[in-house]
């Protein structure tokens, strides 16, 4: 099998992401989330009927492009023992380019301007510039209707996730790769509000619900010394340069900061930020700068302070990620702080008592990964039938659970990984365990398990209870995934993006007091002229094929 190829350099611009939502309830606790079905065993030999196993004589290779993860424990999706069997039962030898980490869409630019397309390529294609109608025109990749009667595992999953359907097609019916399934909303609950609790236990308080409680709660923590050191160094609620973990209050006040489907107005599109409500949620972000409740260093926050402050038991709470925070900062956090507890709360409620999800990927069926079929392909037939066997059963169960009596067991029926990965023997987190074996976590290929999923990445009963109340949350103000025309991607990109920058500025100064709040009309004014409103009705058009796709 051949090893990966050295990969170059340059940089590639993004349209928005848009995921779509919908109304959903979830467990109020993990351990009543549903199980998956017992998968196909993948190391029975079995061939699967749909596919028609091999695909290929072994004579045939095919150059897949797909950023590397888990780099610190492979070098290679050919160290993993699930793509060496895949290419085993396949008959197809892959060639698998990798761009170098940090410097994936460097390379992938770099590919595309050269027109050097390798025959797979995955990558966000919902991200591209102009989005994937775009790199179908421009004969980047291909249209996969022609192919459809060769991908009937991949058309069962989508058609069993409701909300995948309308995104997994182009507003004209284009099929633009194999997408990402994701067939339950907890695996994209990703992030959201988290608290310490200890420091609720300690000062007697209960999880704050809304606005007024969360202003209660942040000024208790402020005064009341709840890291025990006689000092008043709490800082109660941190943030980043970003804003985003204070912007994601707005919600509260039925606003979002950026184009969302505004439930008071029969889900018509709006712009949040000149939204009278939005100068509401300011005048209260600016108050609870101004007294200390929020980190005065936030202007300047990265992510390497974030961690600092969380994990040195002076922060008591922001919004977060569920593994690299929320997991992370529960095993280092109590080396320093006996009794840490960090946890995932919801969103803070509206006044009639609705927590509305500004993750606008938790129920759109899909994850921003997609493997297309490029112009350059000679063999699109067999490599849409590889594909297609990774959605199948003993395809997906070589991606999410590896070797059966290595990295997985049956159990009752139901499979298990081994002590191999959750006790792992030299001490490898699970998910560097599971990386020689499967792609439970960064299986982009195909549909992910939730048993495998939850088992690697929810490996705490923090991270489980967050997921569940994460993926509750109401999404009546998110945004479906939306594909532009070309010249309405070009308007969005123009003056979208000055309406952006210059948004994000002024939205800093209101918060922090540079800017008085009493200039808020004539900030909205500034908004208007840069032509906003066009661009609102550019995104109701695409919103309004979305709404057409789902009936």
């Amino acid at each position: 099998m051949k090893k990966t190829a050295s990969a170059l350099l340059a940089a590639i611009l993004c349209a928005l992401l848009l995921p779509a939502c919908g109304e959903k309830t979830a467990p109020e606790s993990a351990s009543e989330l549903p199980s998956d079905p017992a998968p196909q065993s993948a190391s029975s030999g079995e061939k699967e009927p749909a596919s028609g196993l091999p695909i290929s004589d072994g004579s045939l290779t095919l150059s897949w492009f797909v950023p590397l993860y888990n780099s610190n424990v492979i070098q290679s999706a050919d160290d993993q023992y699930c793509w060496q069997e895949i290419q085993a039962r396949t008959g197809i030898d892959i060639e698998f380019i990798h761009p170098p980490v940090g410097s994936e869409n460097d390379t992938f630019n770099v590919r595309i301007a050269s027109r050097d397309f390798p025959d797979i390529i995955t990558w966000q294609w919902i991200n591209f510039a102009g989005g994937p109608g775009k790199a179908i025109t421009d004969e980047i990749i291909v249209d996969l209707r022609q192919y459809e009667e060769y991908i009937p595992n991949y058309r069962a999953i989508i058609d069993s996730i409701p909300t995948a359907q309308p995104n997994s097609t182009l507003d004209d019916g284009a099929i633009y790769g194999f997408i990402h399934a994701v067939p339950d909303p907890i695996i994209n609950a990703t992030g959201g509000f988290m608290i310490r609790n200890d420091w609720l236990e300690t000062l007697n308080l209960e999880v704050p619900t809304n606005i007024p409680e969360w202003y209660e709660v942040l000024t208790a923590f402020k005064n009341g010394d709840p890291n025990g050191n006689g000092e008043a160094d709490e800082i109660p609620y941190i943030a980043s340069s970003g804003m985003g973990e204070i912007l994601n209050f707005s919600t509260a006040y039925k606003v979002r900061s950026g184009y969302y489907p505004d439930p008071e107005q029969d889900g018509k599109i709006a712009y949040g930020p000149i939204q009278p409500k939005f100068k509401e949620f300011l005048a209260e972000m600016n108050k609870w700068y101004s007294e200390g409740l929020i980190d005065p260093e936030f202007p300047t926050n990265a992510r390497k302070n974030i961690d600092e402050k969380m994990t040195s038991g002076i922060a008591g709470a922001f919004v977060g990620a569920i593994g690299s925070q929320l997991g992370s900062y529960n095993l280092t956090g109590p080396e320093t702080t006996p009794g840490y507890e960090l946890i995932g709360v919801n969103s803070p409620q509206t006044g009639d008592g609705i927590s509305y999800t500004v993750y606008d990927s938790i129920l759109q069926g899909i994850g921003n990964q997609c493997s297309a079929i490029s112009t350059a392909n000679e063999h699109p037939v067999e490599s849409v039938r590889l594909i297609d066997y990774l959605y199948g059963d003993e395809g997906r169960t070589l991606l999410n659970w590896g070797k059966e009596g290595e990295s997985y067991e049956i159990v009752d029926g139901k499979p298990q990984y081994t002590d191999l990965i959750m006790n792992n023997p030299d001490g490898l987190t699970k998910l560097d365990a599971v990386a020689s074996y499967a792609v439970p976590i960064y299986g982009y290929f195909s549909a992910f398990y939730l048993d495998s999923y939850s088992a690697i990445n929810l490996s705490s009963p923090q991270q489980e209870e967050a997921a569940a109340k994460w993926s509750a949350e109401d999404t009546g103000m998110c945004m479906p995934v939306l594909f532009s025309t070309e010249e309405e991607g070009d308007i969005i990109s123009k003056k979208g993006a000055d309406i952006n920058t210059y948004t994000s500025e002024m939205l800093m100064k209101f918060i922090i007091g540079q800017e008085p709040l009493d200039k808020f009309d004539e900030y909205v004014d500034n908004v208007k002229q840069m032509g906003v409103d066009e661009v609102i009705s550019i995104y109701q058009a695409m919103y309004d094929r979305y709404l057409a796709k789902t009936k």
